[in-house]
């Protein structure tokens, strides 16, 4: 027996010596060139982790190589000796199963911005003619009166914004007023003149005069301008009716998506307040040439009851009349602001 071969013999003792604990054999190498090696047989007491530590060797001589594998539940053995040689495998079933991945639908919600709905093109409909339509299209549907399809309801809304707005003003005015008319009664005053003339201050009636600013001077809105101003603020709620009526999407978008495409489509009007202004007088004198034309039409009839415009086939005049359906000319007639 070689000295080798003693000095294993010697370990196969003092292992044998080693009192068992946990159901495991401890076994004690004197030299760091050995490899550990245990037995794993699917929960037989000869060790639970062999298929896995003892799969790589170390020697004087050389590397030895070990075993690529996976080890779940199952068999395993690896041997590595001090000559180098080592060698090692494993096998074994897995009882993991991989999870599927989750399934998620999409819910296809409209675009926000900064909290705002924005509608996408394909949300937008008939109304990307009316989002992409040049300013000037838009300005020539307001001059000739012309409400019709998507452009024509934006020039719709775009005559009701500024009318609107203007009667705002006319209507804060004449609040402005009335509050100072209440002033002056309850200070005793007959009216604004008398005050003055008193030379007296009262905090309420300097107030009400405050509030007035540059109209302090003017006369109030009469009776009529007030009547008119109201009916512009109605008018509001009907432009924009008219822009759901040319939405081929209004039927099925909610008050978030109607409510942003109104909001799109006042910005696209947004600077265009001088513009929109100028159009809208040329509609105001347009139609009044249009009604003078009428009326001389109507003095200029023949005896036999026929006006010149039927009998030369109608002029320019009544062609452009006739062109205007009822809807436009009643945009055309509540052009006053």
């Amino acid at each position: 027996m070689n000295l080798k071969n003693s000095l294993f013999a010697s370990l196969a003792m003092l292992a044998l010596a080693v009192p068992v604990t946990g159901g495991a054999f401890v076994f004690v190498s004197a030299s760091p060139a050995l490899a550990k090696s245990d037995k794993d047989k699917g929960g037989s007491g000869r060790g639970s982790d062999r298929g896995s530590r003892s799969d790589r060797g170390k020697s004087d001589r050389g590397r030895g190589s070990s075993s690529q594998g996976r080890s779940g539940t199952g068999g395993g053995n690896g041997n590595g000796n001090a000559y180098g040689a080592g060698n090692g495998n494993s096998g074994g079933s897995s009882g993991s199963v991989k999870p599927a991945k989750a399934t998620t639908t999409a819910t296809v919600e409209p675009e926000s911005l900064d909290g705002e709905v924005a509608l996408r093109p394909n949300q937008l409909g008939s109304m990307n003619g009316a989002m992409n339509a040049n300013i000037n299209a838009v300005l020539a549907h307001i001059r000739n009166g012309n409400t019709n399809g998507p452009v024509g309801a934006l020039a719709g809304l775009a005559v009701a914004e500024h009318n609107a707005a203007e009667a705002e003003t006319l209507l804060e005015t004449a609040g402005d007023f009335a509050a100072l008319d209440e002033a002056l009664e309850a200070a005793g005053y007959e009216d604004l003149q008398t005050y003055l003339d008193s030379g007296e201050t009262d905090g309420n009636v300097d107030a009400a005069i405050a509030a007035l600013g540059d109209a302090a001077g003017t006369e109030p809105p009469t009776e009529e301008e007030i009547a008119e101003a109201e009916a512009a603020l109605a008018a509001l709620p009907e432009a924009e009716a008219a822009i759901f009526d040319a939405w081929n999407k209004s039927g099925s978008a909610t008050e978030e998506e109607k409510q942003a495409l109104l909001d799109a489509l006042r910005d696209r009007l947004d600077g265009e307040d001088e513009a929109i202004a100028a159009a809208i007088e040329a509609a105001v004198d347009r139609a009044s040439e249009t009604d003078g034309d009428t009326e001389a039409e109507a003095d200029g009839e023949s005896d036999d009851g026929a006006s010149d415009a039927e009998e030369e086939g109608g002029d320019e005049g009544a062609e452009e009349t006739a062109a205007l359906d009822p809807e436009a000319q009643a945009m055309i007639d509540g052009l006053k602001y």
